[in-house]
């Protein structure tokens, strides 16, 4: 499989090959984009600032900490400060992760506009050692923007 790949004036050729067969790397395209374009996705951890739930706070602090402490790049968006945010967060979780009753619980943690998981599917990644692929990310320096 060939793909020419524009960065600013320069194409990049692109080959891909798996035992001797044509194929895409794990993540395709995203993969590519990322790995010889050095376009970084952009994780986002939804979260609310002000909740009741002890439990929610302990996991966005949680997902939060993992993050900083990891040193991955990442966006904390607060969507009890905004309300678009909010609304397109709910919409982009897929129907299998929607409770029967209610919204879904926080943390809800994106790549870019790809759904990841909850709290849940981050501490089973996280305990096993998957965080990475989890998020569908290579590790990268820390850049913290809080959206609120």
């Amino acid at each position: 499989m060939n793909y020419t790949l524009r960065r600013a004036s320069s194409p990049v050729c692109v080959q891909f090959k798996r035992n001797n067969r044509e194929s895409l790397p794990p993540n395709g395209l995203l993969w590519i984009a990322r790995h010889f374009l050095g376009i970084k996705m952009v994780i986002k951890v939804y979260v609310a600032s002000s909740t009741g739930s002890v439990a929610v706070k302990k996991h966005q602090q949680d997902v939060v900490g993992f993050l900083e402490a990891n040193r991955i790049s990442f966006q904390e968006v607060d969507i009890t400060m905004l309300e678009e945010q909010r609304l397109w967060m709910y919409k982009n979780i897929p129907e299998n992760k929607q409770p029967e009753r209610g919204n879904p619980l926080l943390p809800q943690i994106f790549s870019e506009d790809c759904y990841c998981g909850d709290y849940e599917d981050f501490f089973q990644a996280k305990e096993n050692n998957a965080v990475l692929a989890f998020l569908r990310v290579s590790s990268q320096p820390l850049v913290k923007d809080s959206t609120s």
